[in-house]
């Protein structure tokens, strides 16, 4: 690859990066702050066996570039949370996973809000990610 080509592919790395971080929030507190109002949903499956079916599901059916996840089990708490994010580190969404009861999980799907208006969700459109997030957690999804 000559110079130029490779300036080229550089700039619109950085760019491209610096574009989404300024559209998309960069941090959790920032994620929290500036989201939809969360979907919450509880299922009957133990925490940690949907936290494992959740984690499976976006491997398989989301984690490409330029998407990543980051995924957290806490035991002593009997939480977790699985971070959907850009390769540059911009949040898309937070899954929090939760004890509720022995058997009983509590699933809340929070979604980022653009700071530029690109698409708007709607509480159905955010009602039927929580859906799709309910059926991979519980382990029942066949495919994406």
């Amino acid at each position: 690859m000559n110079f130029t080509k490779t300036a080229t592919l550089a700039i619109a790395t950085v760019l491209t990066a610096g574009c989404t971080a300024m559209i998309l929030p960069t941090s959790r507190d920032e994620l929290q702050s500036n989201s939809y109002p969360p979907q919450t949903s509880k299922i009957s499956v133990e925490y940690v066996t949907a936290y494992a079916n959740l984690k499976q599901m976006y491997e398989r059916c989301l984690v490409n570039p330029p998407y990543g996840i980051s995924a957290e089990l806490d035991r002593k708490s009997k939480t977790a949370s699985i971070f959907f994010h850009t390769a540059h580190g911009a949040l898309i969404s937070r899954t929090s996973i939760s004890e509720v009861d022995a058997g009983v999980t509590e699933v809340a799907y929070l979604r980022a809000k653009s700071k530029v208006t690109i698409r708007e969700f709607s509480t159905e459109t955010l009602q039927e990610l929580l859906s799709r997030e309910l059926t991979w957690a519980t382990g029942s999804a066949k495919r994406c």
